[in-house]
């Protein structure tokens, strides 16, 4: 069985949603970091996407966008 590189997570981009899911997020993203997993996300730098990229960042892992407007530019894939 191949080991598993990344993990790819939609999730909500919307800052208003309970204390419990923002904690799962960051939970999710610090996991899959400190067990040298990437984290996969769908673009957005808010909301529970946006925490989770940045606790993968925090716990030293890596973290990409996965899609975004092909009408503009790139962006950087950390999370602001």
């Amino acid at each position: 069985m191949k080991a598993l590189n990344s993990v790819c997570v939609y999730c909500g981009s919307s800052s208003r949603v309970a204390a419990v899911h923002k904690e799962a997020a960051h939970m999710l993203g610090d996991g899959l970091a400190r067990r040298g997993i990437q984290l996969v996300y769908g673009g957005g730098r808010v909301g529970l996407m946006g925490i989770a990229a940045d606790a993968a960042l925090a716990a030293g892992g890596r973290s990409s966008a996965s899609s975004r407007n092909t009408s503009s530019p790139p962006r950087s894939s950390t999370p602001a």
